[in-house]
């Protein structure tokens, strides 16, 4: 019986759901689509929370158990959000839960729970890299996908291993945008949205363009991501830090950032660090060597990718033996990648054992007088804050400020860690990012 060819079956455009319109909406700015919705999913519900689920329950329960929100986060609640009058009713309830155990002598750096918008965040993504790896064949779609710059090359490499029906498709996009990045003088050309109706920020604060519509050098941004929040590498101060192992660690980090040699691996959050400390053309010249070395890598993949992609029967998706060697030929090629330089820096120096008081994220393991240290540290932090509460009230609006109007940001400090951690410290419940060991 000789073979038939079985058509695929093509869902009508009425039967796309608003998934697939609000993931066509994210590739209207330059740079990776998917890093764009799930930050933005992140900032939805940091706002939702701010706006509505401070008192509830439920929320203040599970941010007790999770000891707060994760670095990026909290960070992202007072600098994206801006709301630092919630940011210091969550960490007031979680401190004072804190100083408590501390008393009865339990544990005071274990962690139950992760952050509850890292896991939001997490589905988000999850759910719109498998509309790209299904709808990617939408011509619409696949346009906008080149002509924003591709993917970032950490949802690349989890656009591969995910695979799916359209994973060949988005290797050919991601193919075509890197021999365009190798010419001078690309860019995305991605539209962007109007700032004046692309986001509504907390507070009746103005309009500002998010920080993940801002430009920046295409090949960093092509590598990195869009930009993930809205404070750069000239917001960090660390003498604004109590805590030794971020401010020592930072600094080292920096230093390893400033003499970086071309090609040297580095987490898309340095990366981003870098083109603020050195500039543009610096960066560029710096992440030339690792865009060249994926643009080779996705060269060599494509015979392979073609034998992974799945046999389409109806409805119906099939991948035989052949499919999942290649597939699994594809993994050990993308999965593995070098650790970057200045995270590993930043963590060799922050273990180091030195006096001085540190944050919740790095206590782990300190002695006795360190853990002391931070103790006494958040007490005076439980005392400010509480003040900072009360003056916030309307009946006390008269009378004078002082240093309490700094408690958010040094209770968030204390608590979830200094700006600018490495991401896999930043996120609390101790799972690295996907992009590599030491890096959304």
């Amino acid at each position: 019986m000789s073979a038939r060819t079985v058509p695929r079956v093509r869902w009508p455009a009425s039967a796309r759901h608003n998934a697939f319109y609000e993931l066509l909406a994210a590739f209207d700015g330059p740079g990776c689509a998917l890093c764009r919705i799930t930050r933005r999913s992140g900032a939805r519900l940091l706002a939702e929370i701010s706006f509505e689920s401070v008192n509830d329950r439920e929320v203040r329960d599970r941010l007790r158990r999770s000891r707060g929100l994760c670095s990026w986060h909290a960070w992202d609640l007072l600098d994206d959000t801006r709301d630092p009058y919630g940011a210091a009713f969550i960490y007031h309830d979680v401190l004072h839960a804190i100083l408590v155990e501390a008393d009865a002598g339990a544990d005071i750096t274990r962690q139950e729970s992760p952050c509850l918008i890292c896991d939001a965040v997490a589905a988000a993504e999850r759910r719109n890299l498998g509309i790209l790896l299904e709808d990617v064949e939408a011509a619409e779609l696949r346009q906008h996908l080149v002509a924003s710059g591709g993917l970032c090359r950490s949802h690349f490499r989890s656009a591969l291993l995910t695979g799916g029906r359209s994973v060949v498709n988005v290797l050919e996009s991601q193919r075509e945008v890197l021999r365009g990045a190798s010419r001078p003088g690309w860019a995305p050309t991605g539209a962007l949205p109007d700032p004046r109706t692309a986001s509504v920020r907390a507070g009746g604060a103005r309009h500002r363009r998010p920080a993940d519509d801002v430009p920046a050098e295409p090949l960093v941004l092509l590598l990195a991501g869009p930009r993930p929040m809205h404070w750069t590498a000239g917001d960090l101060n660390f003498a604004a830090t109590r805590c030794v192992s971020c401010r020592h660690g930072a600094e080292a980090a920096y230093e390893v950032i400033d003499r970086v040699a071309p090609g040297a691996p580095l987490c898309s959050s340095h990366l981003w660090v870098m083109l603020d400390r050195r500039g543009p053309q610096v960066a560029r010249a710096l992440v030339e060597p690792t865009a060249a070395a994926l643009s080779s890598t996705i060269e060599d993949l494509g015979e392979q990718v073609v034998r992974a992609k799945t046999l389409r029967l109806g409805p119906l998706a099939i991948r035989l033996p052949a499919a999942e060697q290649a597939l699994r030929a594809i993994q050990q090629r993308v999965g593995s990648v070098a650790d970057c330089v200045a995270c590993k820096e930043f963590r060799e120096v922050a273990r180091a054992e030195r006096a001085g008081p540190r944050c919740r994220l790095h206590l782990a393991g300190a002695d006795r007088a360190r853990i002391d240290e931070s103790v006494h540290w958040w007490r005076e932090l439980d005392a400010e804050v509480a003040e900072y509460l009360r003056k916030s009230d309307y009946r006390f609006r008269d009378e004078v400020r002082g240093p309490e109007q700094s408690a958010p940001w040094r209770v968030v400090q204390a608590l979830s860690g200094d700006r600018g951690l490495p991401p896999e410290r930043a996120y609390t419940a101790g799972r690295p990012h996907k992009e590599d060991s030491s890096n959304t």
